[in-house]
């Protein structure tokens, strides 16, 4: 697994698919196969990669957990900079995002 920042020069040139993602909608993880994953779903397969993580990520298939994670998820990503006290007035207020369903 490898880690890339969003600002990294040739990011595009290496994964030209992300070209057009609206990065703040989520974290992006590119399978091996080439699949795309956003936000909860991505951090799933992250966890899936972490020795100690993985034993706990059957709990995504519960039913109704996937639903949650992806809602806290987006709740997170949307009052990120409000959360790390980054943000003083509603200038850092982003649009609702709701649950990603990309990677169905």
């Amino acid at each position: 697994m490898e880690y890339i920042p969003r600002q990294t020069p040739g990011l595009e040139t290496r994964f030209p698919v992300l070209t057009h993602a609206d990065f703040n909608s989520g974290v992006r993880f590119i399978a091996p196969g080439g699949d795309i994953f956003v936000g909860s779903d991505a951090f799933y397969h992250i966890l899936q990669l972490l020795p100690i993580w993985k034993y706990g990520t059957w709990l995504y298939h519960v039913p109704g957990v996937r639903y949650l994670a992806r809602w806290v998820y987006a709740w997170i990503a949307a009052n990120r900079y409000r959360l790390s006290n980054q943000c003083e007035s509603d200038i850092c207020e982003l649009p609702d995002l709701g649950p990603s369903s990309d990677s169905e």
